[in-house]
């Protein structure tokens, strides 16, 4: 609602004098940015809804409810498809037509031309807008998870967990802007992205998806990715747009044992801090769509949690668009949870909790299923038509109904160098230094090395899973002229400056001996261990070492008295101590993806400076998993010392060529009050001896709270750029809002109090006053 101006000036005098409850500060944070939110275009789209579901009959209607897999209608068996890849046109008219289905997602297998997506969307487009009785065009669907990674030929970037370290939202948004420009080329208009769950454990295969293990900066992150896909506006009827997809709601990445779809139990108070705001300011920035966690909370699989999906989801938070389960979910729930006695059943339950279309996505029974919970009054008409109303929204708002196709033929930058350039941006932003001794990096261009490890010459150990297949292991679908670690180097300083060997797999020795005999007298030994390729269960592990032969190699080298440079590539932090001890330099590279290669390169002989910071803790040993915003009982050490939290690289850790040094700490006032901006500055130098960027973190830690504080929380940061010399005074405004925590009654608050403020080295102490101050749903920190 707007206000007036005399209106608002005695709101905030009300503040001033009363301190802060729910309805006030909830007047003070953002709007919500729903779908359809403006009267006269949302009363035209109600209408138009309105008038196409008058229309439809309940087959029509759970049809479109319903969404499968493209071996469904293809020639071949589910996962044994027909090569090269044919749509079977019986299967066509009984998926599409007989029975309605409104949603088709995924590849065959491997990854497909443009045009060959164009001939499967055109032809998919053709059955259900003029063979179909309804004519509502199908919402395909994708896994655009790093660029369009199943489309052969398309830009493909570090994966999430690298653009985290880069810190830098805007680079987010120009990826998103990117893959969905080449998604559209694909004539696809959806994709299944971004990841906002929560990377708060390394040991959890799908760690690399996330964006790390703090909210703030996951948040960040995930709106800059939404806007990217989506528009600044939303406007996801451009033909450059794409709906992005916010995944997996809820709780998913928590699970007990760390491995992928394994019960988590996560009590609502850390739910309501740790894990819904990333989704909750993704809603809020408009997104459409939303998948759902495979997994089980607190005894209860997610796909049946009424109280999740429903009174939180689209109740409490509001969303106006389509809830979409995982793959094969609610067979899941007898087949695995054994919460449902059967099909029925499991049916009855996801869409009385909240489901509004599921992935089934091999075969008609859902269609069937629903169909006759209807005719049985086991699920009510109007679970129904809410389903309905919010697909057809995004069909409509997609513009599927006008041009449910998109030709690659005007989309002349897919896959282009211009597109590749950002690419190779992102990953030179994101490459992490963690250790330089004796400033050995930048190495000189005129040197003599080895290069060796089992990343080191592997396109698809940098891309990571989601790569033309899912688990991204099969080298015949690489995009051509892409260079790997190796290659890049020998790029960089000349083939006769480099010798290659392998000297391991990811577990086993090869040819060490050999690789030892080759580092004596090289100018260093750039040494690439890492992971291989994996996405969700593929990915379990029970050991976060990491493997022996790895180790073995590097040490075997170190005793050469060879300068080791260790590379690390890979999803998650594997324990790396040990090789680590013996290096001198030491680089993260996470999954920096097709230009990865040339990225590091670049980063090893100083073409670019490294900017990239962890976005998460590096544990030093594989039962020390605490992340930066632990307790203070966290540090309790076996010694009774407060020392236990000894990570090997801390949340935030990075370093540069240059040299940045922090000073003049300075804050408006010493006491504030809900009515108050704290505004927080300090200047950043760059006394280095060449430009480079910084990353200027804020955290704060609360003294005393009625909830045990974390020791620190980050709460704003910025992405600044220095020139040799150069000094800049860095600004942050912080609101009573940006101090909150969940409290013992679930609800976000913030207590008065004594607050810590740290910047680099540098501290400084404020008072909050007046009364606890109670927010409605999350607060959003703003920079």
């Amino acid at each position: 609602m707007k206000h007036s101006i005399h209106i608002s000036i005695l709101f905030f005098l009300f503040i001033f004098l009363v301190g802060c409850n729910d309805a006030s500060q909830n007047q003070l944070s953002s709007s919500i940015v729903s779908l359809g939110t403006k009267k006269d275009k949302g009363s035209d789209l109600d209408k138009r809804i309105k008038s196409i579901m008058d229309e439809m009959t309940l087959a029509d209607k759970v049809g479109e409810m319903t969404q499968l897999s493209i071996d469904a209608i293809s020639v071949g068996a589910p996962y044994d498809l027909k090569e090269p890849h044919e749509l079977d046109p019986n299967k066509l008219q009984e998926v599409l037509v007989d029975y309605k289905v409104g949603s088709i997602l995924n590849c065959g297998g491997h990854a497909y031309t443009k045009e060959h997506w164009y001939e499967i969307i055109s032809t998919i487009q053709d059955y259900a807008t003029q063979k179909k009785e309804s004519g509502i065009p199908v919402l395909y669907g994708i896994d655009a998870i790093h660029g369009t990674n199943y489309t052969l030929g398309a830009t493909l970037f570090p994966q999430q967990i690298a653009q985290a370290a880069s810190w830098d939202p805007g680079m987010a948004k120009e990826i998103g802007r990117v893959t969905a420009y080449e998604t559209r080329a694909s004539s696809i208009p959806w994709t299944f992205s971004p990841v906002l769950d929560m990377g708060r454990d390394p040991r959890w295969p799908r760690f690399w998806e996330t964006y790390g293990e703090d909210v703030h900066l996951a948040t960040e992150m995930g709106i800059a990715m939404v806007k990217g896909y989506e528009g600044d506006k939303n406007d996801i009827e451009k033909e450059t747009n794409i709906s992005s997809c916010l995944k997996h709601f809820l709780g998913y990445s928590v699970t007990l044992s760390g491995k992928d779809r394994t019960p988590a139990w996560v009590p609502e108070r850390q739910l309501r801090e740790y894990f819904l705001p990333t989704f909750k300011e993704a809603i809020d920035a408009g997104a459409h769509t939303i998948m759902i966690c495979s997994g089980e909370m607190n005894g209860i699989p997610v796909h049946a949690d009424k109280r999740i999906l429903t009174d939180l989801l689209k109740n409490e938070l509001g969303f106006k668009g389509i809830v979409l389960t995982d793959w094969e979910d609610i067979k899941y729930l007898y087949s695995r949870h054994r919460v449902a006695e059967g099909d029925y059943d499991a049916v009855k339950m996801a869409i009385n909790a909240g489901i509004d279309m599921s992935m089934v996505p091999m075969d008609l029974s859902f269609t069937k299923t629903l169909k006759k919970l209807v005719e049985d009054g086991e699920v009510e008409m109007s679970r129904i038509d809410d389903a309905v109303e919010r697909i057809l929204r995004v069909k409509i708002k997609l513009g599927l109904f006008e041009n449910p196709i998109t030709h690659f033929k005007d989309y002349p930058k897919f896959g282009s160098e211009e597109h590749a350039a950002v690419s190779l941006k992102a990953a030179q932003e994101s490459i992490t230094l963690l250790k330089n001794e004796k400033n050995i990096l930048p190495l000189s261009k005129e040197g003599n090395y080895l290069v060796t490890g089992p990343t080191s010459h592997n396109l698809n150990y940098l891309n990571g899973g989601w790569t033309h297949t899912w688990q991204g292991d099969q080298p015949k679908w690489n995009n051509k002229g892409k260079a790997t670690i190796a290659e890049a180097i020998m790029k960089e300083i000349g083939k006769d400056k480099v010798s290659y060997l392998e000297g391991c797999s990811i577990k086993e020795e090869k040819n060490i001996d050999e690789v030892v005999a080759a580092a004596k007298g090289k100018t260093a030994a750039i040494v690439c261990v890492g992971e291989s390729t994996y996405t969700e269960i593929v990915g379990n592990l029970d050991n976060l070492m990491l493997p022996n032969a790895q180790v073995k190699l590097v040490q075997e080298i170190a005793k050469t008295g060879t300068p080791v440079i260790l590379v690390f590539i890979g999803g998650r932090p594997r324990v790396i101590t040990e090789c680590d001890d013996v290096s001198q330099a030491t680089i993260m590279g996470y999954l920096p993806g097709d230009e990865g290669g040339l990225a590091m390169a670049d980063i090893l002989f100083g073409d670019v400076n490294p900017s990239g910071k962890l976005p998460f803790t590096y544990p030093r040993e594989p039962h020390s998993l605490i992340t930066y915003d632990h307790k203070g009982t966290d540090k309790m050490h076996s010694d009774f010392s407060p020392n236990a939290f000894q990570p090997l690289y801390e949340f935030g850790h990075g370093l540069s060529y240059s040299k940045f040094e922090y000073s003049n700490l300075q804050i408006s006032k010493k006491q504030m009050t809900a009515a108050d901006d704290l505004i927080i500055s300090v200047d950043v130098a760059n006394v280095g001896e060449r430009e480079g960027k910084e990353v200027v973190q804020l955290f704060i830690n609360d003294y005393v709270a009625s909830v045990t504080p974390a020791v620190k929380k980050l709460r704003a940061f910025k992405k600044i750029e220095l020139k040799e010399g150069e000094k800049k005074n860095i600004e942050f405004t912080i609101r009573a809002r940006d101090l909150a925590f969940v409290g013992q009654e679930n609800v976000w608050i913030t207590e008065p109090g004594k607050f810590g403020i740290t910047i680099g080295e540098l501290t400084k102490d404020f008072l909050f006053e007046g009364n606890t101050c109670k927010f409605k749903n999350n607060p959003k920190t703003i920079n």
